[in-house]
């Protein structure tokens, strides 16, 4: 909230047969991450 003063909290939400993955470093030593479709029913991201 801090980053964004105006968010709101909505919901939780979940999506299935996704993964986080921390796959790319940003110029100032960072890690940056995309989520991945996986197709495995195990894998989920939560978010909010």
């Amino acid at each position: 909230m801090d980053r964004v003063p105006s968010a709101q909290f909505v919901s939780i939400g979940k999506l299935g047969e996704h993964r986080l993955r921390y796959h790319k470093k940003s110029k100032d030593g960072s890690g940056k991450c995309d989520i991945e479709h996986t197709e495995n029913p195990e894998n989920s991201v939560w978010n909010v």
